[in-house]
């Protein structure tokens, strides 16, 4: 049986364009740093035109930083604007972007989701995933610089139609080290 899913993956959309129409999930690159767009509400044909993803009152309603600028050769701290989850459980919040340790749990269990809650993922494991989960794409490799491999877990929990079952859609994102010399 084929479900049509919608647009439930991240979809890098290079530098940004203030004249581009982003959508939900739409990647830019900005002033050096990475964000996502998280505005859900698009029904009305207007979507996020012109919003910078930093600097007017209305960009934190539209875009997510996944990744800040840092000057070369600097040390940034990681994961300073994620929360961190190790023993598996995430108790879940909107505004929740959560990393998972390489001595955390493998297991993921999220409380409190709901019909169109979404969630953000970054972790060293590559995880077990609830058993109520469908998988948009799987295996895109992002060339991004770190130290290691990571995996970039982005979810929505919703309601596929099918025997009233909510369910997680899931994408998974390998980011991949190499050098860039």
């Amino acid at each position: 049986m084929d479900n049509n899913l919608g647009v439930y993956r991240p979809r890098p959309c290079g530098e940004f364009d203030g004249t581009a129409n982003y959508r939900y999930l739409d990647i830019v690159r900005y002033q050096g740093s990475t964000y996502i767009n998280i505005n859900l509400d698009t029904n009305d044909g207007v979507a996020c035109i012109g919003i910078l993803p930093v600097g007017q009152p209305q960009s934190e309603l539209y875009w997510m930083l996944i990744a800040e600028k840092g000057d070369k050769g600097d040390t940034a701290d990681q994961y300073t604007e994620y929360k961190e989850v190790s023993n598996g459980t995430w108790d879940y919040s909107v505004t929740d972007k959560i990393f998972i340790p390489e001595d955390g749990s493998p297991n993921l269990n999220i409380l409190n989701s709901y019909n169109g809650c979404c969630g953000m993922i970054l972790t060293k494991l590559d995880l077990l995933l609830p058993s109520n989960s469908l998988f948009s794409v799987d295996f895109d490799y992002l060339d991004i610089v770190y130290n290691t491999d990571y995996y970039f877990y982005t979810f929505t929990y919703m309601n596929t139609g099918s025997d009233s079952e909510d369910v997680y859609v899931w994408h998974r994102s390998v980011i991949r080290k190499f050098n860039a010399d």
